[in-house]
């Protein structure tokens, strides 16, 4: 009777810390192991979760954990974009600069680097923020590039800190202090924006996302 009681102890103990695919996710990026990862992130993203479907769109993309796919890729981005995932609207900016499954379009992705800087996203704000430094697109704009810069290097926690942090200073040095002042006065109260149907409508009639979000994963 004691060891009926002990295995049925056992069962409720392993019941109790079984993982959550969210945390197994967790726990096998945090090591690197992407072969771990994947099957647990395209559970997540076959449900519907945008996050999730931005991150398998990513392992996709580089052949992380899975072969490489770009066509796959893509459409999980397109799936988590017009959803408003920041990263996912970042990264079809990215994939129609280059030309990368579609005819490259600079004038559309950089509408979508701005709307992706507007969501949150850390890259997409610092490439605003140098295309506003530079006058890559228009006359440049110290105010805003600074804004930029600093929104990107405030919230950043990736391997391009010290890149971020190069032009943040650049561009400091060539302000005044009462222009520094007010960019970050104004920061204090700086939210992302909120997500709406127009953004997704615009995202859907990219031409990346306007065949792929049609067919089947």
């Amino acid at each position: 009777m004691r060891k009926i009681t002990t295995i049925f102890g056992a069962l409720a103990l392993a019941a109790c810390v079984q993982k959550t695919p969210e945390q197994l996710v967790t726990d096998a990026l945090r090591e690197k192991n992407y072969a771990a990862a994947f099957p647990h992130v395209k559970q997540l993203a076959d449900r519907g979760e945008a996050k999730y479907q931005g991150y398998v769109g990513k392992m996709y993309y580089q052949g992380e954990g899975t072969d490489k796919d770009v066509h796959r890729a893509t459409s999980y981005f397109c799936q988590a974009g017009v959803k408003g995932d920041p990263g996912a609207v970042n990264n079809i900016a990215y994939l129609t600069e280059r030309g990368d499954g579609v005819t490259a379009n600079q004038e559309v992705a950089e509408a979508l680097y701005d709307l992706a800087a507007q969501l949150g996203n850390t890259y997409s704000q610092w490439h605003v923020g140098f295309r506003f430094w530079k006058g890559k697109t228009g006359e440049p704009d110290l105010r805003e590039a600074y804004k930029w810069l600093s929104l990107s290097y405030r919230k950043s926690s990736t391997k391009n800190d010290r890149n971020i942090l190069r032009d943040l200073q650049e561009v400091e040095s060539e302000l005044t202090r009462q222009q520094i002042a007010g960019v970050n006065e104004a920061l204090m109260s700086w939210k992302p924006a909120t997500f709406t149907p127009d953004m997704a409508r615009k995202i859907k009639e990219t031409a990346l996302c306007r065949t792929v979000l049609d067919r089947d994963v």
